[in-house]
């Protein structure tokens, strides 16, 4: 086969040059620049070369040999990427250039996709967080080198989104996210990047805002526009964000620095109650590294069942019988001692580790509570366990509530499970399907703290509750103020229309109890009662009460609250 013939056959586009215009070229050529081999010669080879190839192009043109990645544009205006390789040839005594150039736009236009997927979130089509690291990079060191311009880095959490996601599915959730992403673009400027960072957490990059008032402004903008309610699938949620604020500094010489005390700012402002944002200082540094070996703890607290609980008594308000407990959770942590809920559920409620932590304790009270009730005139002593949010979403709470009383052996209706309002209000239509579930079970259902929440009476018939605590807030101050000493006969009053419990958190004077004997309260707990004990306390106390009162349960036992509190 002749060199023509194989140049004609050829899938590379072959071309010969004299200097720089062409003399000769196949037919590939043809086929990749758009232009007939007559229209073709005689041009030069640099003429449909971008601009910016096109001197490095003619450079390797007058050399023996070399090769390069340029650009052109062909007849139809497309532009193509090429490789081509130049060489010389001897043709009958007379020097010429030969050139070979293959065509990478389809191996180009694969990279860029790849590039795409690398650096931006397929959901949102935002950058992501490896491209939001990237350009942190470029920007701190071109604020160092030039000493100029400060930035700010916003760090942006849904609250209670994993609610959202579990309660209405993923298909929801992710619209959601979308829509998000849509409003937080809405209030930038073209300068600044939003980035989606994982899950439902985002960054925004401020780039030349000089302090932190300017982010501020910024952020307060953001939280507004996100606050409203979003329409989705003829549904109407509504969405409140936490922002960390961090600015740039020397002392935060890497991406990973600024990410870093922007999360730690936003966690800040999460723990000050959500919906609100929080400019990072150096002192949250520690703070995030307490909360960090707080998380590791945690873990092995799980591990290690370094869980106890203590048990508060339930009573009759009016001469204070004993009716059952409230196990309560607490941390037997190996170094710092008895940790209390407010030291470790809020950072258990975040992590997830609350789930195994709550089932944990519910089986371990079910347990305990089944081994005094073996004791003649124990059989109907009750214990109230507080069930997390993250346990009421699971898909298979009921199933789990069913297999720890079939394993401890305990009555279902010995057994209640607190939630908060805020639970029952997520989504009403299943709530109320996993209700009527339990209370197939003969598990009581109470509504705890009520009054802190939606604090409305009028849903309570639309949910198969048999009770609920009323907040200790109230209780407190329920001797001197008439406002609070109504709402508690009106709830009492509503509740007894429903057939409900009533049960009085916090009673620590005579004077309150009395107060809520008069408004018709009939059960309630607190110091004036007794404080939380021990189970080994609480079992003697049973058991004292039975063997005092042999033809009589303990539970209706009457005893004086002054003996009580000696516990």
């Amino acid at each position: 086969m002749t060199l023509r013939r194989l140049a004609e056959t050829t899938a590379a586009a072959i071309f010969i040059y004299k200097g720089k215009r062409l003399v000769d070229c196949n037919p590939a050529t043809e086929a990749l620049t758009g232009y007939t081999r007559d229209e073709l010669l005689g041009m030069e080879a640099t003429q449909i070369v971008l601009p910016s190839f096109r001197a490095r192009f003619e450079e390797q043109l007058g050399v023996q040999s070399g090769r390069s990645q340029i650009k052109i544009v062909n007849k139809r205006g497309e532009e193509r990427w090429l490789d081509v390789t130049t060489g010389v040839i001897d043709a009958q005594g007379e020097t010429t250039g030969i050139a070979a150039a293959y065509d990478l736009s389809p191996l180009k236009s694969a990279e860029e996709q790849l590039r795409i997927l690398a650096y931006h979130d397929g959901l949102t089509g935002l950058p992501n967080r490896a491209m939001l690291v990237e350009t942190l990079r470029r920007l701190i060191f071109s604020v160092r080198r030039r000493r100029g311009t400060p930035f700010g880095l916003l760090y942006l959490d849904l609250d209670d989104f994993k609610i959202v996601n579990e309660s209405l599915g993923q298909v929801i959730g992710d619209s959601l996210l979308a829509a998000v992403a849509r409003r937080i673009e809405e209030c930038i400027r073209p300068e600044d990047t939003v980035a989606r960072l994982s899950g439902d957490e985002f960054a925004v990059l401020l780039p030349d805002v000089r302090t932190a008032a300017d982010a501020i402004r910024v952020a307060k903008r953001i939280h507004d526009k996100v606050r409203g309610s979003f329409q989705l699938n003829g549904r109407d949620l509504f969405m409140t964000t936490s922002i960390g604020i961090a600015m740039s500094d020397p002392s935060l010489a890497r991406p990973e620095d600024l990410l870093g005390a922007a999360d730690t700012a936003m966690y800040r402002a999460k723990e000050q109650g959500k919906s609100r944002y929080q400019v990072f200082d150096p002192g949250m540094h520690t703070m995030a590294i307490e909360r960090l070996q707080l998380e590791t703890d945690l873990q092995w607290a799980i591990e290690r069942r370094e869980f106890r609980i203590l048990f508060q008594p339930i009573v009759e308000l009016d001469g204070g019988a004993l009716r059952g407990f409230e196990a309560l959770a607490r941390w037997q942590h190996p170094t710092r001692g008895i940790l209390s809920p407010k030291d470790f559920i809020p950072v258990a409620e975040e992590t997830g580790m609350i789930v195994p932590i709550g089932w944990q304790i519910l089986r371990d009270a079910c347990r305990q509570v089944r081994e005094w009730q073996r004791h003649p005139g124990c059989e109907d002593i009750f214990v109230t366990v507080n069930l997390s949010g993250k346990q009421f979403t699971q898909s298979d709470m009921v199933e789990r509530v069913a297999s720890i009383l079939a394993e401890t052996g305990l009555p279902g209706h010995t057994l209640g499970l607190e939630i908060v309002e805020s639970m029952l209000m997520q989504n009403a239509d299943s709530t109320r399907d996993v209700l009527r579930q339990l209370k197939a079970l003969g598990v009581r259902m109470l509504i705890d703290d009520f009054g802190t929440g939606y604090s409305s009476l009028s849903y309570l018939h639309r949910f198969p509750t048999s009770g609920l605590k009323i907040d200790r807030s109230f209780v407190k101050g329920i001797d001197g103020s008439w406002s609070n000493a109504e709402l508690v006969k009106t709830i009492v009053t509503i509740c007894q229309g429903m057939n409900m419990d009533v049960v009085a958190e916090g009673v620590e004077t005579s004077e309150q109890a009395a107060k809520l004997i008069a408004l018709g309260c009939r059960h309630g707990q607190g110091y004036y009662f007794a404080r939380p004990m021990e189970a080994e306390k609480a079992g003697e106390l049973i058991l004292k009460r039975a063997r005092t009162e042999p033809h009589s349960r303990v539970i209706g036992a009457p005893f004086e609250g002054a003996s009580f509190v000696a516990l």
